[in-house]
């Protein structure tokens, strides 16, 4: 899978007309514009609710310091044990991640 990810080429989409409110468009340039414009609708800056991003606000506030042990047991190597009890508690029947390996192979 990884081999056929990295391999892929990408594609291009042709755009040699456009369908917009019912009209008929084939002229390249009021294509660009069309297609910029529907563009922009889908990338536009959000307005945010102030009631609830207070409700958030104290989530991104800046971390003046990171404690000393806040990643203690980071590299830590993973036993068998700690694994087997992973994969354990694994719900059945789930759709593989991206290795396409099911956690049942491994229980």
């Amino acid at each position: 899978m990884i081999k056929s990810i990295i391999n892929r080429k990408r594609q291009r989409i042709v755009l040699d007309h456009v369908i917009e409110e019912g009209e008929f468009h084939d002229d390249s340039d009021e294509i660009k514009k069309l297609v910029n414009k529907k563009a922009q609708g889908w990338t536009r800056t959000k307005s945010i609710e102030p009631d609830l991003w207070k409700s958030w606000e104290h989530r991104f506030e800046l971390i003046e310091s990171i404690p000393d042990h806040a990643f203690d047991g980071v590299i830590d190597e993973l036993t068998n044990e700690e694994f087997e009890h992973v994969l354990s508690h694994t719900p059945h029947n789930k759709a593989p991640g991206p290795s396409g390996i099911q956690a049942e192979g491994w229980a």
